[in-house]
């Protein structure tokens, strides 16, 4: 909280970097598991990136996605899936269908889609996300992996056991070129 009061008393309420530390604030309680907490944070900060910034900004975005997750947290598909369509098309227009923001707001979506049960829509989305962080980061990176990874859980889901192997298998891969046999994500 007092990197809080440090940019109220600095910059004002206003101020974007007020709206960032509101903004981490809110994640750490969301991390700590106070969704109460968490809620008005990421609203305070979205409504002072839209008065400032506007709504055409990452960091509007990524506080469209913060809340979304809080959502998904409580149950709340729709809205979290509203958020995030919103996100994805700021992510498209100001940064472009190859950033890794809009590979990540893709993946967040995806799993929306997912533990709705619309499988198909996930994988594409999914698939998707794959295909721009091949791109940019290549196949041997955190980010592919990750999204490989809840394309193995998907398939595994949905009875295809072998697709889910192989995607099991290359993360396994990827994880043990990356990090090494003695990292806490590899075991």
């Amino acid at each position: 909280k007092s990197a809080v009061s440090i940019y109220e008393k600095s910059y004002g309420k206003g101020h974007v970097y007020y709206a960032s530390a509101v903004n981490n604030l809110a994640l750490l309680y969301q991390k700590m598991g106070n969704l109460e907490a968490s809620k008005p944070l990421f609203e305070q900060a979205m409504v002072i990136y839209e008065k400032q910034i506007g709504q055409m900004s990452p960091d509007y975005a990524t506080a469209l996605e913060n809340l979304a997750t809080l959502y998904q947290l409580e149950g709340d598909l729709v809205k979290a899936k509203s958020l995030l369509e919103e996100a994805l098309l700021i992510d498209e227009q100001i940064l472009g269908v190859d950033h890794p923001l809009y590979s990540k707001t893709l993946h967040n979506l995806a799993a929306i889609y997912e533990e709705n049960g619309e499988y198909e829509k996930a994988r594409e989305l999914y698939g998707k996300a794959l295909g721009i962080e091949q791109r940019v980061y290549g196949e041997n990176h955190p980010a592919y992996a990750s999204t490989l990874y809840n394309l193995a859980v998907l398939e595994q889901e949905q009875e295809n056991y072998d697709k889910a192997k192989e995607y099991y298998q290359k993360v396994v891969d990827i994880r043990k070129a990356t990090l090494g046999v003695n990292h806490p994500d590899f075991a």
